[in-house]
């Protein structure tokens, strides 16, 4: 397993050539290593080293390879063997659906002068009060790295105002359909504006 969590990032590959990453947090931000990330990914599509048309070398892999060998006592593999049963009853817990949302997106919501920001967060408000019947705290990440010493911050966006919207959004909805666009978008607006002041200090 091409799994090392004691890195600062791993390189992940599946046999299909799906390739993912998996990031240890503490060193520093998601943004350097999206960016880095970004310039491997064109610098190798772009300027590959290795391409279909290259003959193969001369090296013997089981030669050029070393497998390595971890030495484990028999409390050493019962951890390891509990770690996993922990590991996989956790991943058997969680349940992810994925949904393409193809009726709108950031450019059609600043026509209509909302933020994506804004009516996303509202959005995580919205569908957690619809599962669980209360709104929660949420974070929101934000970069300081202009300035200096700076890395991220946290944004709380979570307001009295996304309470209200959540609530009017979820307990009556025909109430504020688009046949009453006007009291919708009076909540829409509140919303964006608290967010913004909150985002902006």
């Amino acid at each position: 397993m091409n799994r090392w969590f004691d890195k600062s990032f791993s390189i992940i590959m599946t046999e299909d050539g799906t390739a993912g990453i998996n990031f240890e947090h503490s060193w520093g931000d998601g943004v350097a290593v999206l960016r880095f990330q970004n310039e491997i990914f064109k610098d190798s599509t772009e300027r590959p080293s290795v391409s279909p048309q290259n003959t193969p070398t001369a090296v013997d892999s089981s030669k050029a390879v070393q497998k390595l060998i971890f030495n484990l006592d028999d409390s050493l593999k019962a951890a390891v063997s509990d770690a996993k049963r922990k590991f996989d009853a956790l991943v058997g817990s969680l349940t992810i659906e994925a949904m393409e949302f193809k009726r709108g997106g950031k450019e059609f919501l600043k026509t209509q002068k909302l933020s994506p920001d804004a009516i996303s967060q509202l959005s995580f408000q919205m569908g957690f009060f619809r599962q669980y019947g209360q709104t929660t705290a949420t974070y929101e990440s934000c970069s300081t790295a202009a300035f200096k010493h700076g890395r991220t911050e946290t944004i709380r966006p979570a307001s009295i105002y996304t309470k209200k919207a959540s609530e009017a959004f979820v307990q009556s909805p025909s109430k504020y359909s688009s046949r009453a666009e006007g009291n919708a978008a009076q909540l829409l607006q509140i919303s964006r504006t608290a967010h913004k002041r909150g985002r902006n200090g």
